[in-house]
Order: structure tokens, then sequence, then C-alpha cells
């Protein structure tokens, strides 16, 4: 629990340390990831097919 708290920190402050325009940037981008996700995955319902794999193990 420690470790993924950390990296999250980490991740704040780069974030923060970023130029506004570059924070808009990213944000879309995220969002944009977000929204194609969505709709392939059918409001996330369907599961990828490189997840469904079990053999990958």
């Amino acid at each position: 629990m420690i470790c993924p708290f950390c990296g999250v920190l980490i991740l704040g402050y780069v974030w923060l340390s970023f130029d506004s325009m570059t924070q808009i940037v990213g944000f879309s981008w995220l969002a944009i990831g977000l929204v194609i996700g969505y709709v392939k995955s059918k409001g996330y319902k369907v599961v990828p097919e490189a997840f469904r794999k079990s053999d990958m193990v």
C-alpha cells in the first residue's frame, strides 16, 4: 500500500510542476483515451482480447 501511494505522490508532484499548457494537453489526451476506451469496450463491459487469455501467466 505504501509503494502505490508514493507513486501517486511523485506523479502528482511532477504534474503540478508542468507548465499549464502541458497539463491541458495531457489531461485532454487522457480524456480522449478514456472516451475511446469507453466506446471500444461498449461502456467498459467487454473485456479486451489481450486480457481474456489466461495462458499469459
